[in-house]
């Protein structure tokens, strides 16, 4: 399914020149390539995974949050089919590292420190943390959009920028943890029904035109985890560690579309299942009343034969030497399996006990 044809789905890679796209696709690029060395485990795929992983680093370090999941998925599957897999891993990750490295050696001397790819964390923090915040990350605090705090930036320069926001930040959260945890709380909401579009300017779409998806893809994990099919870790991945960082900074609504593809893929996968569960319950419905009228009818053939029977027994003196009516008899009769003939054995037995027989008949 081509997503960039979907309404829902374009609204942020037409908009913003961003990662957006090239995130989702790369991480569902991740999925494919992990699920094929959980099931080939071949060297290529393990760097493959490697490789595609670093490209993810370096475009969108967010999504390394998810990066764990499919090693650990990928080694667990060809652990429990007794599949050599650890050095494999082990020359991925080091491919891993080695295609990042030079991003992170030019952090350093930039910074005089290390710097894990990028450096504004902990002020992104900060528009999202402080005292009487909506939790949404408030733009006029931003360098970009404030000229006063760009002088600000400009003379303390980078490095001093983020050290004193990080101050700041840590210091709200020791001074006012319960505002903290309430809007770590709120935030962890919001981030799922898109409330943040409430407070965008020139916004033409609106939380109900997001949140569908995002209930689509929690009750489809839902039945993932019931079932646990394959590639179920990375699902479960996708939707309950990636948006944990913006549980914690601010959510913005165009977050979410990294893992938008997933969530549409949970999404089909509730509505398929459902759609099973209901036709299986119907089938199961539709057994049990052919069950029951077979025994209505069962019942009813019973019925009748016992009335026209049982008279013509007691006229005839077909009875058993027990002096019973011959059920099985009827009963054979009402389901069309009469055998009218009695088996020797039965004969000898009435005639060994026809004193019985007679006593029981008044014969």
């Amino acid at each position: 399914m081509d997503l960039g044809a979907q309404p829902l789905f374009f609204r942020w890679p037409v908009s913003w020149i961003w990662d957006f796209t090239a995130s989702a696709f790369l991480l569902s690029s991740a999925f494919i390539v992990t699920l094929d060395v959980a099931e080939k485990n071949t060297r290529t795929l393990w760097l493959s995974l490697g490789a595609l992983w670093a490209v993810i680093a370096l475009t969108n370090p967010a999504l390394l949050s998810v990066m764990p999941f499919t090693f650990l998925y990928a080694a667990f599957v060809n652990h429990r089919s007794f599949r050599p897999w650890f050095a494999s891993a082990a020359f991925a990750g080091v491919l891993f590292a080695a295609l990042v490295s030079p991003w992170l050696i030019r952090n350093e001397r930039v910074f005089g420190r290390p710097v894990f790819f990028r450096s504004n964390l902990w002020f992104e923090f900060h528009l999202g943390n402080y005292h009487f915040s909506n939790g949404l990350g408030f733009s006029g605090k931003h360098p970009g959009a404030n000229a006063a705090v760009f002088k600000k930036y400009a003379g303390m320069g980078e490095k001093g920028f983020l050290d004193y926001y990080k101050e700041d930040g840590l210091r709200f959260v020791h001074e006012y943890p319960s505002e903290f945890l309430d809007l770590t709380l709120q935030r962890t909401w919001w981030f799922w029904d898109s409330t943040s579009l409430l407070y965008q300017g020139r916004e033409w779409w609106q939380p109900w035109e997001f949140w569908p998806l995002s209930l689509g893809g929690w009750l489809g994990l839902l039945f993932v985890f019931t079932r646990l099919p394959r590639g179920w870790l990375l699902f479960a991945a996708a939707l309950l560690v990636y948006p944990v960082p913006y549980y914690f900074v601010y959510p913005v609504a165009k977050y979410r579309q990294a893992i938008e593809p997933e969530l549409l893929l949970l999404s089909v996968y509730f509505v398929f299942v459902l759609w099973s569960e209901i036709r299986g319950l119907a089938h199961r419905k539709a057994q049990l009343l052919t069950r029951n009228f077979s025994r209505v009818d069962f019942l009813s053939a019973a019925h009748l034969t016992w009335h026209t029977e049982i008279p013509r027994q007691s006229r005839s003196g077909k009875r058993s030497c027990s002096g019973a009516v011959d059920v099985q008899g009827l009963i054979r009769k009402a389901v069309g399996h009469e055998n009218t003939a009695h088996s020797g054995s039965d004969t000898r037995h009435c005639r060994d006990r026809s004193c019985h027989c007679a006593s029981l008949f008044g014969r």
